[in-house]
């Protein structure tokens, strides 16, 4: 049996194990593409291989890290669902991300900080695609939100258009 072929098995029983419809089938593979993307992604800043490198952004990602990791053991433990694991990470994930835009717009250590604040945009836009994905109910919109109120407020302290 090849590894790929053992890969699939085992993904196959871990979704029967944790889903009983094609919804919730649906949800376990949005949240665990969610957990890896955030995991390499977070791992690539670390190593230094995107996003700033400094104290106060690598250390709002470290918590982003660690948030979700708790989260899917949590959900591994059977404590949480995916919407709440989801949920969980995505509120947090805001939090850095408006600290992140504090940082960068209020020290503009980074020559390149615009361009880090509309990278975060990006990835909001993509996590909110992923809870609707996984169809999380509210979240989508409380995500939205708190990343549009962050924008403006950083918008509004650069003096740029938002």
């Amino acid at each position: 049996m090849t590894i790929s072929m053992k890969f699939k098995k085992l993904l196959h029983d871990f979704l029967r194990t944790r889903a009983s419809n094609d919804i919730e089938h649906q949800q376990v593979i949005v949240y665990l593409l969610h957990v890896v993307l955030i995991v390499v992604s977070v791992l690539m800043q670390f190593l230094g291989m995107g996003g700033s490198q400094h104290t106060i952004p690598l250390m709002a990602s470290g918590l982003h890290l660690a948030v979700c990791i708790v989260a899917f053991a949590l959900y591994l433990a059977r404590r949480l669902t995916v919407p709440q694991a989801m949920t969980i990470v995505a509120i947090v994930s805001q939090g850095c991300v408006a600290l992140r835009y504090f940082y960068l717009s209020t020290t503009q250590a980074d020559p390149d900080y615009l361009l880090f604040i509309m990278g975060q945009q990006m990835t909001t836009v993509l996590a909110i695609f992923f809870l609707v994905m996984a169809f999380v109910r509210y979240t989508p919109f409380v995500v939205a939100f708190l990343s549009l109120v962050s924008y403006a407020l950083t918008a509004s302290y650069l003096h740029i258009p938002s």
